[in-house]
């Protein structure tokens, strides 16, 4: 049986004034060191959420720093390492219905790949410290995950 907590109502709100900026570095070696990267970027948004629980439109990206590493580990061999900081506005309500904040987070992924030929293998390694956050919506992410693949380039 459905509640009235479990409705949702879709609403327009009157108007949304958003600023934005990103900037971004990068510097390419031809060493071991291959390339160094950072950026950032930041948004907001004159409205609040207020009294509001929103699905989407309040709970956008405020802030995100990244930094990446591409190194050659060897002949055909490379490591990539990507390490982000999170900050999004706004709530969600978790599983006991409390509005709570989201909160800001590291990850620190890496991706170890080899070529050969017209075949690039890789194995992807995702949230390697194993940071415990809740994303849009409040969606519980996953801890330490890895998967792995092969691209062919004809």
């Amino acid at each position: 049986k459905r509640t009235d907590a479990d409705k949702w109502e879709s609403m327009q709100i009157t108007s949304l004034n958003t600023l934005g900026a990103e900037i971004s570095v990068s510097y390419h070696f031809k060493k071991i060191l291959r390339d160094i990267s950072a950026s950032y970027g930041y948004i907001r948004n004159d409205k609040q959420s207020g009294e509001y629980i929103s699905r989407y439109a309040l709970d956008y990206l405020r802030n995100k720093f990244t930094a990446r590493a591409d190194m050659l580990l060897f002949k055909n061999c490379s490591l990539d390492i990507t390490a982000a900081w999170s900050d999004r506005n706004g709530s969600y309500q978790d599983a006991t219905g409390e509005t709570v904040p989201y909160k800001h987070y590291w990850l620190l992924n890496a991706r170890l790949s080899y070529t050969a030929g017209y075949f690039t293998f890789f194995l992807d390694g995702t949230n390697l410290l194993n940071t415990a956050y809740s994303d849009f919506g409040g969606m519980r992410q996953p801890g330490i995950w890895g998967s792995g693949g092969v691209r062919v380039m004809l």
